[in-house]
């Protein structure tokens, strides 16, 4: 009667012992899980914010004069020169045959000059521009490099002295091709007509600095 007695209650101890044990092992698999997912969302936020920020930051160039990289926000109190005022140099940085003629002719349509023919990067003689692409320009070409920011608004600003309104925009290895959305499509025809001459002015239809700066939030990782 003993051994019975004590074999029932080394049963209980067991049983007892077991469900304790996959009562607790629940909570620790959740736990894990937890975890594992919170993992992978923190690494998706760094790789996206890495991707971002490789696409939009350039490699250093070699050559002297390269000029001075801006933050993205550099020419947001700056305004936008209409589309017609905008004259710009398209420059081959990562070697893409026929990648800077196709560019200028897109901005061609944009109602946005050529300044000079499209040529090769003299910043980046080895064709190495690492990054979307950098809109360069002095003093007195930043409402020029606002409105070109519109159109390609993962590129680089880079302040230079160079004299005149003129800038250049040098395309590097991620860049793609130049397609804005329409929203950004209609402020360029906004800002066209504010300088119009045949009547069509509409000085109430031009994009205000808030505008403008929502239209250059864009996701660059992608």
């Amino acid at each position: 009667m003993v051994g019975t007695s004590s074999g029932t209650v080394r049963a209980a101890t067991s049983w007892v012992r077991e469900a304790y044990r996959r009562r607790n092992l629940v909570p620790a698999t959740v736990l894990v899980a937890v975890l594992a997912v919170a993992s992978i969302v923190t690494w998706t936020i760094v790789f996206t914010n890495s991707t971002a920020g490789s696409v939009t930051s350039c490699n250093p160039s070699p050559v002297a004069g390269a000029g001075t990289p801006q933050s993205a926000d550099a020419l947001d109190d700056t305004s936008a020169a209409a589309p017609g005022d905008v004259r710009v140099h398209v420059l081959n940085g990562a070697g893409q045959r026929g990648q800077a003629q196709l560019a200028a002719a897109e901005l061609g349509e944009l109602g946005i000059a050529e300044a000079a023919p499209p040529d090769n990067d003299p910043f980046y003689p080895a064709q190495d521009l690492s990054c979307v692409g950098q809109i360069r320009y002095g003093p007195e070409g930043a409402s020029a490099a606002r409105t070109l920011s519109l159109v390609v608004p993962c590129a680089e600003l880079v302040a230079d002295q160079r004299s005149g309104s003129e800038v250049d925009l040098a395309l590097g290895d991620d860049f793609r091709d130049i397609a804005p959305g329409q929203e950004v499509t209609d402020a360029l025809r906004a800002l066209a007509r504010q300088t119009a001459t045949d009547g069509s002015g509409a000085p109430d239809a031009v994009p205000d600095a808030a505008t403008l700066t929502q239209l250059r939030s864009v996701d660059c990782s992608t």
